[in-house]
Formats: structure tokens, C-alpha cells, sequence
């Protein structure tokens, strides 16, 4: 399964109901509220990138939702966060971090066999968690460009 297809599958629903969370304010007054930049906000808000989890709960708690509904869309909207639950939160944390890993390894194998690399797995494995850390340090989805700049790391 493509990248894409793999990011749409988990989180199809995720664009609109930020959109509906940001209700009649403006993008560029959202991201003020939950601290990141209108670019950020437009690019969730397409579904090129998705926010990291930090953002996600800002989010959640702007909108008195939960992050699994904001995520899922399957738990009714709460009138508050009274409903908490650390399993559920960790449990999409998990999905969330094994979709990023899912795409950050199509991503480097694609590089590594455009480029027709060889790379012991120890190596590729050293890249493979480098441009991991990059993407959730950047809260964006991996591409080949950073693959490349990150090649130049790995020893």
C-alpha cells in the first residue's frame, strides 16, 4: 500500500473535522490559538501533512473533543474532556507513530533503490530512524528530498 493511500486510510476523516473544530474563526486565528503557523493549519486542514500529537490535543481540547473523535470521528463530541482515558490516547498514539514509521521506511527504501544504494541493515537502519525523528521533529510526512539530505549523515 502507497504512502498515500496508507496516510488516507488512517486518517480520512481527520482534514474535516479540524475544519469543523476551527468553526467560523480563520485559519490564521486558529493556528494563533493552537500555536502553530496558518500554513501548518491550511496544510492539516488539505491532508498534506497531518499534526503531530502535541498538536492534536490542542486541537481536541479547543474543540472540547477528545482525540479520538478527532482522529476516528467514531466517539460521540464530549462536552469536556471529563471522558480522558490514557489507554485510548496511547493506543492512537501508537497508530499514529506506526503509520509515520510505515511511511518514513517506503520513503528510504524508495530512495535507497532510485539511487541504487547499498546499505548494510544496520546502516539502513541508523537512516531509517533519522529521517523518523526529522518528520516528528518537523510534523510532516517523509519525502525524497529529506531522505537524501539525511544520506549524508549515515556512516
Amino acid at each position: 500500500m502507497s504512502r498515500k493511500k496508507l496516510g488516507k486510510l488512517l486518517f480520512s476523516g481527520l482534514p474535516a473535522r479540524i475544519k469543523e473544530i476551527r468553526g467560523f474563526l480563520t485559519q490564521k486565528e486558529f493556528a494563533n490559538r493552537i500555536g502553530v503557523t496558518q500554513g501548518a493549519v491550511q496544510k492539516y486542514e488539505n491532508g498534506v501533512n497531518y499534526p503531530g500529537y502535541g498538536v492534536l490535543e490542542k486541537i481536541a481540547e479547543f474543540g472540547e473533543v477528545t482525540v479520538e473523535w478527532l482522529l476516528r470521528g467514531e466517539e460521540a463530541r464530549a462536552p469536556g474532556l471529563q471522558d480522558f482515558s490514557p489507554e485510548a490516547y496511547s493506543a492512537t498514539l501508537t497508530a499514529l507513530e506506526t503509520a509515520l514509521l510505515t511511511e518514513v521506511i517506503a520513503a528510504v527504501e524508495e530512495v535507497v533503490k532510485a539511487e541504487r544504494l547499498k546499505f548494510s541493515p544496520p546502516q539502513k537502519s541508523r537512516l531509517i530512524v533519522r529521517v523518523y525523528d526529522d518528520c516528528r521533529a518537523q510534523h510532516q510526512r517523509p519525502n525524497h528530498h529529506q531522505v537524501r539530505r539525511l544520506l549524508l549523515l549515515v556512516d
